[in-house]
Order: structure tokens, then C-alpha cells, then sequence
């Protein structure tokens, strides 16, 4: 029968990954071919062919150096040698003259090789198992003729035909070779199996299941006949069956690089991750073939249990050995997401900007962007801001910030601004979402009197809906406070929906939103809604230059007829800003020259107005 080989214990690093040659001997008692590895030989699977006459010889796990999948040589037994490439094996069939067709074969093995004899011997007709290489320990040789368990019958020649064309690829005529064959021997669990593996090809899964299960039914230790079982109900997205089958087979086989890469898939498709990991690092480190893929899922696995250390270090193996251009760029998003996490993560935050600016016409009421002074001024600001995560995990964080602004006018200092802003947040992240939200306490002064306080609340939701592309809502509730005018105390309802798209290959992104907001003050004259839109991009230029531009539109309507103008209030506002940054010797240093312009049309003249604010910022960044 054909069997699955016996494994014995040994070191894997030893055993052979690749066929480097096939060299022929000859020699007086017969002809002797030398299939030289490049390591330790482990498994095989040796059958013999009729019609015509050949040796078939599976080399489980390995790959092929040769150069050509056809050899040719001057040999009296051998007309040729076939290599065939297949996902779980290399096949090796030896294609016999007619008169060889009765000629004993042995495989012996070598420290680095199989060694394929035909003998000039006549073959034991009784002799009906396959040759495999059942225990290593042994220096073992033996005479065999490799047919099948399954006694003969006339679908036997159809059969080997279509195992034929199946290697080919030429399903089409494999499916009607073995059809033919099946009606010799509808039982026959060779003829089942490979037509079930043919349907498998062809994508028809309830076909090739019914297939195997004949199969199964007549011989469940087919050689191969389990692990395409397993490999089926992956297929067809039955993940926990498929797991439970593969583990059995690595279990059973600790050297099936394939069974121990599929449990893992099977298992992380579960999003078992913690089991799925130790899989796909066995068979990563078994076969170079396939270690890039098996190291690319072991790291998702490694960052989806926390492990982001080994996480960046699977990623970086793919990112530097991948032959595919996709695989790169798949490890390259997880190693800046791991990057981008790390910073998160970091328990503090420290932010400082220190600007010096002309404002050609100052605000005379400060925050409300309502009455301007038609007159310029040169200003100095500072902005200080600093977070401390409490909690500082992966999956989310607790923690409290504070911020401070002031501006000095150089001569309308009546209008110098301080503010001070303690802050409380947290957020909870279950990849692809974040849940958060932050409540500020806002004091301001104006000429160093309290001019205004603000209690606000900010639920916010993000969606990373692909590698490239972000999404946030966020909703603002506050309360404010104007001690210079008390008519303005408001309670303002905000929106905002802003996606976030990744361009040029990280190098930078493009912004766009839109929002909503509703202020109910204590006078009608100052109930308004607005509507918001927003669009930008930033993107880094060469000579390490960073250029930010945006622009703001912004459509304001006044509920109420003004009390005082005797009209309704109605403002289009036109924000845009430009700026561009490089840093200074260090990561946590860069200069900034920026520029923003502001036009607000009114139907009230006194709200209408023009404003330019120009300077250049030193901006620290931990």
C-alpha cells in the first residue's frame, strides 16, 4: 500500500531543504542514479508505474535547485528523468524503457543522498507495497515494485494516466481518465482520492468532499488522503475542523512543514493567536520556502497578543528577505503601526511652541472671532502642552494632560491672552476601532482679568478602516462662561466627521470633514448654527522640508434678528493656512515659518473683515 512514511526523531536542522544534483553511476550489477541534497535525507515515497513503465519517488518538504525539470542520459534502463514541483513535495519519476519494466529497483540512503538502483534482477510478481523510508536508524535496502495495496484491475492504466496529467495541470483530461477508471472500480480509494484532489483544483469542494469521503471510507491511512481532507475544509473556511486535522498530522509528523503552517493558519483565522504563534514558527523555521509568509501571520499573531517586541522583529525579517513587493509593503504598515503604537504608548507626552508673529489686525474680543481693531501688532506666544498616561496599555489608556497658552502684543497689550487647561482622558482600543473621550476645564484671562471658562466634553470613536485610510466622529459638549459679557454664557453642541488618507507611500496624507455646531447663549442675539467644512494636506518635501496647507469654510446663521442692527446675522468665513517645517539636528526639534489668511463676509458690516497672521515658531516635540 501507499504509505505514509515513519518518522524517527531527529535534529531538523539537519535534514536536507533542497535537491542540489541527480548524477547517474553505472555499474556491472545494474545502473545507479545519485540524488545528492543539500542536507540529511528525511522522508520518501517510492511507486512503480505500468504503461508505461516507471519509478516514481516523492521527496516530502524539499525544493529543487536544478536548473532544468528534465534530464537526459546514455543509460540502457533509463530513458529520462522528470522533476516535478509541487506545493508539499518534489517528484522524481524515472521514465523506464519497455525492457526495463520488470527490472528490480532499491533506494538506499546516503549521509546527503537517495541512491536509486535498478538491479538486473526479475521482479518479485507478489511484491505489491510501496517503499518508503520508514526507519532512519536503519542502513536499510530492499527490493520492491511499487504498485498499490488494491489488487488490479483495468482502471489501473487509466488511473496512472491521469496521475499524469494531473501533474501536468491538464485536469480536464485527469477528471475523464479517472471517471473512466472509477467505472472499473467505483470503490477504489487511489482512484477517489485523486479525483477528489482534481475537484479541489477546480474549486468544486463539494465534489472533491464527496471524493474523500469514498476514500476515506475504504482506506483512511491513504498516504496524503488526511492532510487533503484538512486542507478542504480550510478551503471552504471550516477553520476549527481544519485545525483539529492538522494538529493531529504535526502531531503525528512534527516534520510536516505544511501541516504545522495550516494548523497555525487555521488557528489564527480563529484568532486563537496564542496557539496559531508556536505553529507557524515551527514551520517557518523548518522550510526557508516558506518562512516569510509563516513569520509575516507569527507577527499579526505576536501583536494581537501584546508581544510587540517579537511582533517587530517577525515583521522586519519579512520586510528585509520578502521576494513579494506586497508582503514588504503588509510588514512595513505593521512596523509603522507598531512604531505609531509605540509612541502612544509612551506614559508621557511634552509639546512646546514658541512663536513670534504679526497679526495685521488684532481680535478686540479674544476666542469669539467677532470684532477686530483694524489695526496690526507684533505678538509673541507660547503654547505648552504635557500628558501623563496613569494606564498605559496596548489595548487602552488613563491618564491627565495640561496645557497652557499666553500671547504679548508689543503694543496693544491690553489684549494679551492667557489660558490654562487641565485635561482627563481615556481611550479603549479593539483594533480596527478606538473608543475615547477627554474633558477640558478651560481658564482664560484677558490683560490678566478672567475673561472666560469652559467646561467641555469629547466623546470620539476612529475606525482604521484599511492601512491607508482613518476615520473619526467626535461629538463636543461645553458650557461657557464670559465674565466680560454674561449675554454670551452659551451651551455649544458640536460634530465633526474627518477622514484621513494615507498618499505617497507614507510620505504623507490628505485630510477632509465636515461638522456641525450649535450655540444656544443666554441672549438671542447670540444663538447661532454653524456649519463646517474642512480640507488639507501634509506631505514631506525634499530637503527634508514638511509642508502643511489647509483651508476652512465655515457658513454661520443667526436664529434671531440682532436686537441692535435690527437684521439677521448671516457670515461665510474663509480660513486657509500654509506652513512648512524642518527639523533641527535633532528629532524633537524643528523650526516652522507659517501664514494663514481669514475673510468673513456679513450681512452685518461691522462683522465683516480681513486678517493675515505671519511668523515663524520653534517647536519641541518628546
Amino acid at each position: 500500500m501507499i504509505g505514509k512514511p515513519k518518522i524517527r526523531a531527529a535534529d531538523s536542522s539537519s535534514f536536507a531543504r533542497s535537491i542540489v544534483s541527480i548524477e547517474p553511476a553505472t555499474g556491472e550489477a545494474g545502473c545507479r542514479f545519485h540524488i545528492i541534497l543539500d542536507g540529511k535525507p528525511k522522508d520518501y515515497n517510492a511507486f512503480r508505474l505500468s504503461n508505461p513503465p516507471r519509478l516514481v519517488l516523492d521527496l516530502p518538504d524539499l525544493l529543487s535547485s536544478l536548473s532544468s525539470r528534465t534530464l537526459s542520459f546514455e543509460n540502457p534502463l533509463v530513458e529520462g528523468i522528470r522533476i516535478g514541483l509541487h506545493e508539499e513535495k518534489v517528484r522524481v519519476v524515472f521514465d523506464l524503457f519497455p525492457e526495463a519494466a520488470d527490472r528490480m529497483h532499491r533506494v538506499d540512503l546516503g549521509e546527503n543522498r537517495l541512491i536509486v538502483t535498478f538491479e538486473t534482477g526479475v521482479l518479485d510478481p507478489k511484491s505489491s507495497e510501496s517503499q518508503s523510508s520508514g526507519n532512519h536508524g536503519t542502513d536499510r535496502s530492499t527490493w520492491r515494485l511499487e504498485t498499490s495495496d488494491e489488487p488490479e484491475d483495468g482502471g489501473r492504466g487509466y488511473y496512472d494516466l491521469a496521475v499524469f496529467a494531473y501533474e501536468d495541470g491538464d485536469y480536464a483530461d485527469a477528471e475523464s481518465l479517472l471517471r473512466t477508471a472509477i467505472r472499473f472500480n467505483p470503490v477504489n480509494p487511489l482512484y477517489n482520492h485523486y479525483l477528489g484532489k482534481i475537484y479541489f483544483k477546480k474549486a468544486q469542494y463539494r465534489k472533491a468532499e464527496r471524493c474523500f469521503s469514498r476514500a476515506w471510507k475504504q482506506n483512511p491511512n491513504l498516504y496524503g488522503l488526511k492532510y487533503d481532507i484538512a486542507l478542504l475544509h480550510y478551503k471552504t473556511s471550516d477553520y476549527s475542523k481544519a485545525a483539529e486535522i492538522f494538529t493531529q498530522i504535526a502531531e503525528e509528523d512534527p516534520s510536516n512543514v505544511l501541516a504545522l503552517y495550516y494548523a497555525g493558519m487555521s488557528l489564527y483565522r480563529q484568532n486563537l493567536y496564542k496557539t496559531a504563534v508556536s505553529y507557524l514558527i515551527k514551520a517557518s523555521e523548518k522550510s526557508p520556502s516558506i518562512k516569510c509568509n509563516g513569520y509575516y501571520y507569527a507577527g499579526i499573531c505576536h501583536y494581537k497578543i501584546g508581544d510587540i517586541k517579537s511582533a517587530s522583529e517577525k515583521f522586519t525579517y519579512v520586510k528585509n528577505r520578502a521576494d513579494s513587493e506586497t508582503m514588504k509593503n503588509n510588514a512595513l504598515m505593521w512596523l509603522d503601526l507598531i512604531e505609531k503604537n509605540r509612541r502612544v504608548l509612551k506614559p508621557y507626552r511634552v509639546y512646546l511652541k514658541l512663536s513670534y508673529l504679526y497679526d495685521d489686525n488684532v481680535r478686540l474680543e479674544p476666542l469669539d472671532e467677532d470684532i477686530y481693531a483694524d489695526e496690526g501688532d507684533y505678538l509673541a506666544s507660547a503654547y505648552f502642552s504635557g500628558s501623563y498616561n496613569i494606564v498605559n496599555h496596548n489595548k487602552g489608556i488613563l491618564g491627565f494632560g495640561y496645557s497652557h497658552y499666553q500671547t504679548w502684543f508689543r503694543e496693544l497689550n491690553e489684549y494679551d491672552l492667557m489660558g490654562n487647561i487641565p485635561s482627563i482622558y481615556g481611550q479603549y482600543r479593539f483594533f480596527p476601532f478606538t473608543l475615547g473621550a477627554t474633558y477640558f476645564y478651560s481658564r482664560y484671562l484677558l490683560d490678566s482679568e478672567k475673561f472666560l471658562i469652559r467646561n467641555e466634553i469629547v466623546p470620539e470613536a476612529t475606525w482604521q478602516i484599511n492601512k491607508d485610510l482613518l476615520a473619526i466622529l467626535s461629538y463636543s459638549l461645553t458650557q461657557e462662561k464670559n465674565y466680560e459679557n454674561r449675554e454670551r454664557d452659551a451651551d455649544i453642541n458640536e460634530a465633526w466627521l474627518s477622514t484621513y488618507y494615507t498618499i505617497a507611500n507614507g510620505k504623507g496624507y490628505v485630510f477632509g470633514g465636515f461638522g456641525y455646531d450649535d450655540n444656544s447663549a443666554s441672549h438671542p442675539d447670540y444663538d447661532y448654527d454653524r456649519l463646517k467644512y474642512k480640507l488639507g494636506i501634509s506631505i514631506k518635501l525634499p530637503w527634508e522640508l514638511n509642508m502643511d496647507l489647509n483651508g476652512r469654510y465655515y457658513h454661520r446663521k443667526h436664529d434671531n434678528i440682532d436686537s441692535y442692527y435690527g437684521i439677521k446675522r448671516e457670515d461665510h468665513r474663509y480660513y486657509g493656512f500654509i506652513s512648512l517645517s524642518r527639523k533641527l539636528g535633532y528629532d524633537w526639534l524643528s523650526i516652522t515659518g507659517e501664514y494663514s489668511y481669514t475673510k468673513n463676509d456679513s450681512t452685518i458690516d461691522d462683522y465683516t473683515y480681513k486678517r493675515s497672521v505671519g511668523g515663524l515658531s520653534l517647536i519641541i516635540r518628546y
